[in-house]
């Protein structure tokens, strides 16, 4: 690999196990609504049917993320799988909305890996999300201190796999494309976005999925030690 100068990092599911942390804390704000009503008790995983949702609700909203997704879903959940109480949908999302930062933790690869990438060139998170959640991760896991810039979607007022996120933060780092590497486990957002605005794309396939023929990395590694590997190599 020719020398980097930046190399830049998603931060949900990449750096931190946010979808661990969500459906934890979809599981704890559920609690009442199953009390209520004991039909969603009988499915398997309730907050995994929930994610599902946020995550449809997500997708037709353009990519954009809004915690009100999760209300919004809190709502058609009750209404499909038990029946319409929005009063209690509310009380779930401001129940969801205290319980996910608890869960929230960093991959046992994360520190490792960031430290690893600072001996080799100045480092940067670029991430879709709101500046208040964005920031409340960063700040609770205690990782800010670790990037020259950070590059949070709401703020740039562009949303990766757009460039304009990505040119924003090779311009505050003070580097060409061409020297930047970005890892992220999103193949659309991540892959393709870096891809696109010229930079070395890294897919992280925690879980070993199969790709989209579509979207080519130009390496794809299973956990962040791959990417210290690769640094090495």
């Amino acid at each position: 690999m020719q020398r980097l100068e930046a190399i830049c990092f998603d931060l949900d599911d990449t750096l931190i196990d946010a979808s661990g942390a969500w459906l934890a804390g979809l599981a704890e704000a559920l609690t009442e609504a199953i009390e209520r009503y004991p039909v969603l008790a009988t499915f398997e995983d309730l907050a995994a049917i929930q994610q599902q949702m946020v995550y449809e609700q997500f997708i037709a909203a353009g990519g954009e993320w809004d915690p009100q997704h999760v209300r919004t879903s809190m709502r058609r959940l009750l209404r499909e799988h038990a029946e319409a109480d929005d009063a209690l949908a509310d009380r779930a999302f401001e129940a969801y909305t205290d319980a996910w930062p608890r869960h929230l933790a960093l991959f046992p690869d994360t520190l490792e890996a960031l430290d690893a990438a600072r001996r080799h060139a100045r480092l940067a998170l670029i991430t879709n999300g709101t500046s208040a959640e964005q920031r409340l991760k960063l700040e609770t896991l205690g990782l800010l201190d670790h990037f020259d810039v950070v590059a949070i979607s709401e703020e740039v007022g562009a949303i990766k796999p757009h460039g304009a996120i990505f040119e924003h933060t090779l311009t505050g780092l003070g580097v060409r494309a061409s020297e930047a590497l970005h890892i992220g486990d999103n193949q659309h957002a991540d892959v393709h976005g870096a891809r696109t605005a010229g930079l070395t794309a890294v897919w992280l396939n925690r879980h070993a999925t199969a790709g989209h023929e579509a979207v080519n990395p130009h390496h794809e590694v299973t956990d962040l030690h791959g990417l210290v590997r690769l640094l090495r190599g």
